[in-house]
């Protein structure tokens, strides 16, 4: 597992477009629409793990799963 420290709201192009990636596969293993209040929660609950630490794109998915 990847773990980083990133000071509150720091997250850079790389790191963007590995939440974005994360974030479109959850949301289509589930069937949940982009622009739901449900995909805003997934997206937020992703930002709160990759800025705990959590870089890896395998492990954002695992800590993912309990929405299937």
């Amino acid at each position: 597992m990847i773990k980083r420290s990133f000071p509150t709201g720091t997250i850079g192009p790389n790191d963007l477009a590995l939440l974005q990636d994360v974030l479109e596969e959850v949301l289509s293993s589930n069937h949940i629409a982009l622009h739901s209040d449900t995909a805003d929660d997934i997206a937020s609950r992703l930002i709160e793990l990759y800025q705990s630490g959590i870089g890896d794109r395998a492990e954002l998915l695992a800590r993912m799963k309990p929405l299937e």
